[in-house]
């Protein structure tokens, strides 16, 4: 395996050898793999960095202009890239692809470029539509945009890569995509959750945040989809503010003002929100806390509930769009709720509360349903995918 770097000079004759010798040349827009550390920038990094471990026969290439780390950009394109980078990563990337003999460009999140060259298969991974399902959460112009994106996607790439049965289904519905041309490759989360961390780390972690008190957990941004207003009603409705605190754990939006007023309006001393949590700091987060509940309305995947399996800790779901494929065992009725319904939601709650000592109640599929998100498997699913295109 070859990974380039931005100090790496290739020669024609390395350049010709590589490709007719080694597997394949595969591509990818860095943009998010270097700067996003959030959902698409840990997707980017589990695609590239599990296929550069696993499958090793291939050359990997990545693409950005700005950081050292990336492959070098020659003359003009360069220049461009430096300049000019969306136009660049739309259009004149196809400069770049030629000179690499690229074989398949894999656009990451949602969209390819508008020029590839003629010999360049293209992918594209679709995450979600939910600007499609929910259009109110989005700005109109966003939307459109994103429509546009996708749709071109959808039409260009060879072939598609769904996160989740869910937005398989999702791309079939919205533009009658042929479902042959969509494989679902599921995604994994950092090794670090499935780390057991030593009791120093975990008491420092108490201490740094103050969470002195047994703690229920809901990891993502504070954010209309993500219902946690909802889920603090449920916590109210339960009157258990002196026993256990609500952490809520992500970025925020408009819609936290709106949770927050809840708060204040209840006094619930209780809810606990965190905005800036470095990542290194959640497994933690996720091995001090009774359980984890995630009330979302929609969701493409569902990472911080395949986080908190790879934790061992009891999870309570909405049991809508891809959360029973991530959670599984779905003849366990105290797992799932209808995010909707409060009283439902305060009543799961209560019940994993009361079993806290039992928390095989929750647990005890986990070991198989996590194999289905094993990252050796996963890469080699998305490596036969490119071979098979």
């Amino acid at each position: 395996m070859v990974f380039y770097c931005a100090a790496y000079k290739k020669s024609w004759f390395w350049r010709i050898f590589a490709h007719k010798f080694l597997a394949m040349n595969i591509a990818f827009d860095a943009k998010r793999y270097f700067y996003n550390r959030t959902g698409l920038g840990n997707y980017s990094r589990f695609v590239v960095d599990g296929l550069k471990k696993h499958c090793a026969e291939n050359e990997y290439f990545l693409y950005d202009a700005r950081h050292p780390q990336a492959a070098s950009l020659q003359g003009f394109n360069g220049f461009l890239a430096k300049k000019m980078p969306s136009l660049w990563r739309s259009y004149f990337i196809k400069n770049a692809l030629n000179y690499d003999n690229i074989d398949i460009f894999h656009g990451l999140s949602n969209e390819i470029p508008l020029v590839l060259p003629k010999r360049t298969k293209s992918v594209v991974t679709i995450h979600d539509l939910i600007f499609l399902r929910y259009p109110h959460t989005y700005n109109p112009i966003d939307a459109l945009i994103y429509k546009k994106k996708v749709g071109y996607a959808l039409k260009k790439s060879h072939k598609i890569v769904a996160t989740s049965e869910q937005t398989k289904q999702d791309i079939v519905h919205f533009f009658g995509t042929a479902p042959q041309k969509i494989d679902v490759v599921y995604q994994s989360c950092h090794a670090q959750f499935s780390q057991v961390l030593p009791l120093e780390v975990l008491c420092q972690t108490k201490q740094k945040y103050g969470l002195h008190k047994p703690f229920l957990l809901c990891v993502g941004s504070i954010a209309t989809r993500k219902n946690q207003l909802n889920l603090v009603k449920a916590m109210h409705q339960l009157n258990v503010g002196s026993e256990v605190d609500l952490v809520l754990l992500g970025n925020k939006t408009a819609y936290q003002l709106e949770v927050e007023r809840y708060v204040a309006a209840q006094k619930m001393p209780n809810v606990r929100i965190f905005n800036a949590v470095e990542f290194s700091d959640f497994p933690a987060f996720y091995q001090l806390c009774i359980g984890v509940v995630n009330p979302s309305i929609f969701e493409g995947f569902g990472i911080p509930i395949l986080e908190a399996m790879a934790s061992r800790v009891p999870v309570l779901a909405s049991g809508v769009s891809s959360f029973p494929e991530v959670l599984g065992d779905l003849g366990n009725k105290n797992l799932y709720f209808d995010p909707d319904d409060v009283d439902e939601m305060a009543s799961k709650i209560d019940f994993l509360l009361k079993n806290r000592d039992n928390k095989a109640l929750f647990t005890q599929h986990f070991e198989a349903q996590l194999l289905q998100f094993d990252g050796e498997l996963l890469a080699k699913k998305m490596n036969n995918l490119y071979l098979n295109i």
